[in-house]
């Protein structure tokens, strides 16, 4: 069976049945392997109440930003997770959409953007997020917790900086792309 496992009882399993022959003019031997049903399957997740957000970053002021390194217009936003199983630990990987293999705490920009010099940083409880790859799998780089035994709501607050890349800016649209996943662990 493939696809996605949800909540839910399983009555109607598929078996595997193989058949082998030692020695050519031996007899053929089966092997069968049945799971006995039903299945109770309990799916431990929270429900994402806010899949998609649009921050809107304050106009960017380049002589606020010094040199390279150095942030501004600190936006807040948050992500919220209700529905939480009890005691389910809760961790986070976000993915530079533009970039997939970005390891580091700055965001690139998304190629229609027309700024250049700059990024953003997400920040979650006062540290820089650093990057990972699309994945909810448990270990993932830059995975972080979230909570370790989650109640039944969960709001994360994040805040978002632009960044300087570069000692030249170049004024424009700058867009930034995270893609975020949960693992339930």
């Amino acid at each position: 069976m493939i696809g996605p496992l949800g909540t839910g009882i399983a009555t109607n399993l598929p078996y595997m049945s193989m058949q082998f022959r030692a020695n050519s003019g031996d007899s053929m031997g089966t092997y069968e392997l049945r799971v006995n049903t039903p299945i109770k399957i309990e799916a431990k997740a929270c429900r994402v109440a806010t899949p998609a957000i649009n921050v809107t970053m304050p106009r960017a002021v380049t002589y606020l930003l010094d040199g390279p390194g150095s942030s501004a217009g600190a936006t807040g936003f948050n992500i919220v997770l209700d529905e939480c199983p009890p005691g389910l630990a809760v961790h986070a990987t976000f993915a530079d959409a533009s970039n997939p293999a970005n390891r580091s705490t700055v965001l690139s920009l998304a190629p229609e953007s027309t700024a250049s010099g700059l990024g953003y940083q997400v920040f979650f409880r006062s540290k820089a997020v650093g990057y990972g790859p699309d994945t909810s799998a448990a270990g993932a780089d830059n995975q972080f917790m979230i909570s370790d035994s989650a109640p039944p709501s969960i709001t994360l607050p994040l805040a978002v900086k632009y960044v300087k890349t570069s000692s030249n800016v170049r004024p424009g649209t700058a867009i930034g792309r995270i893609v975020f996943n949960m693992s339930y662990q």
